[in-house]
């Protein structure tokens, strides 16, 4: 059952949403998709596109594996809103300073344009070049946001804001493979009043009769090999800890031996699956670079 007008929303903030699809279009009204910049559109042509699509249909529909095996209706509770922060490829990136105003103009769109609904901000966009180490003026500008304190406005409300933590380098070599602790977080997800999320896996199970001598990397119920943390940060009243949360991830499949291997992705998430729930699992091949003489996976 499609969501009204006067439920909540969840709000992207991201490349763009391709509202299209039949299992994404009845709980986002075109009215609901604004742009940083007017030129951009509000299509999902960011530098990765697809991105900000399969973010909408994970937000409105979660897993929808469990829900295709279960007969009865689904009612969905929230809608979506869409804010394009990200140019599309030959548009030109944005200078590192502009990050922090970007998100606080979209916010404000977002806000302007329906100021009665209730919403959560959603923005799994990192810089994947700058560490969360540090405070930053991104990061700075999330803690205005949720917290409501600007300089500008001393009526602001308080905002909930979840943010991805950032992925884990892929492809990487299986013999340089490290504990997600080794991987910090990615600004702005440092912010202390978002709520940054990280990722688990409980995905441990191989179905596929191709892959029975392969095993799980991670057990179940702990940290995806692809996610971050904060554990390298110094500690003290200055660092926070993070992620807040965890969610579910990627694991990855190996089999020995012999190394050196690089992580290929064969194929790509989606969102729901093609002509029907847009889910589609993550493949990855552990590929020899010199001595190919193993061969090994990453699934979701």
């Amino acid at each position: 059952e499609w969501p009204g007008a006067e439920v909540p929303a969840i709000c992207l903030l991201d490349s763009g949403v391709n509202r299209a699809h039949s299992l994404i279009e009845p709980a986002l009204s075109p009215a609901d998709l604004y742009s940083i910049r007017p030129e951009w559109g509000v299509d999902d042509t960011g530098p990765r596109p697809g991105h900000g699509t399969q973010m909408a249909g994970i937000a409105l529909h979660g897993d929808l594996v469990p829900k295709l095996a279960d007969k009865n209706q689904v009612k969905l509770a929230h809608r979506l809103e869409s804010v394009k922060i990200l140019p599309p490829p030959g548009m030109g990136k944005p200078e590192e300073r502009f990050y922090g105003p970007i998100t606080k103009s979209a916010v404000s769109l977002a806000e302007i344009g329906r100021p009665e609904r209730g919403r959560v901000f959603c923005m799994a966009v990192t810089n994947e070049d700058i560490s969360g180490t540090q405070p930053s003026t991104w990061s700075a500008a999330l803690d205005q946001e949720a917290a409501g304190v600007t300089m500008d406005d001393k009526r602001a409300p308080r905002r909930l804001i979840v943010v991805s933590a950032g992925n884990a380098p892929n492809p990487i070599m299986f013999d340089e493979v490290q504990p997600s602790d080794t991987y910090p977080i990615e600004d702005p997800a440092q912010a202390w009043n978002v709520v940054t999320v990280g990722g688990y896996t409980d995905k441990i199970h191989i179905a596929e009769p191709e892959l029975a001598d392969h095993s799980p990397l991670a057990e179940a119920g702990d940290l995806s090999p692809f996610t971050r943390t904060s554990t390298l940060w110094t500690t003290g009243r200055n660092r926070p800890i993070k992620p807040d949360i965890v969610m579910e991830l990627e694991t990855a499949l190996w089999m020995l031996p012999e190394p050196p291997l690089s992580i290929q992705p064969l194929f790509r998430s989606q969102p729901l699956v093609p002509k029907l729930t847009g889910v589609r699992w993550y493949r990855f091949v552990l590929q020899a670079r010199q001595q190919p003489k193993l061969r090994d996976w990453r699934a979701a």
